[in-house]
């Protein structure tokens, strides 16, 4: 989960701060900090100055033709404790819907310009 504020995250799980940037020449930063869990349990992303990261991801898809780039998740099938999942994410507006299989991520939907998207 990309995540505005990673240090309120760390807090409050009580959990480190990974950092995997790289200082580039023009002041920015490549690459991202993440705190994780259980293997089972969504990591938590931020990419502190990183330039205009998503107007780079936009180039790259007008470079190649890409003409369907994904614009949201439309809903993530999440497998184990919806209470666990709840505690651990904390306020969100996810799409999510639990199933009672093994724990982690089960599916995802995703909307693009060209339709739903499904992967399971």
């Amino acid at each position: 989960m990309r995540v505005d504020d990673l240090e309120a995250v760390s807090a409050r799980l009580g959990l480190e701060i990974f950092d995997y940037t790289i200082p580039h020449g023009d002041g920015t930063l490549r690459g991202w900090r993440a705190v994780s869990g259980p293997a089972y349990l969504p990591f938590f992303i931020d990419y502190p100055n990183n330039g205009d990261r998503l107007g780079r991801w936009q180039a790259m898809y007008e470079r190649v033709g890409h003409t369907c780039a994904p614009t949201c998740f439309t809903e993530l099938t999440i497998g184990g404790s919806e209470t666990e999942m709840a505690e651990w994410l904390g306020p969100n507006d996810l799409p999510l819907r639990f199933n009672h299989g093994s724990r982690g991520l089960c599916g995802a939907r995703f909307a693009t310009a060209g339709g739903e998207v499904a992967l399971s």
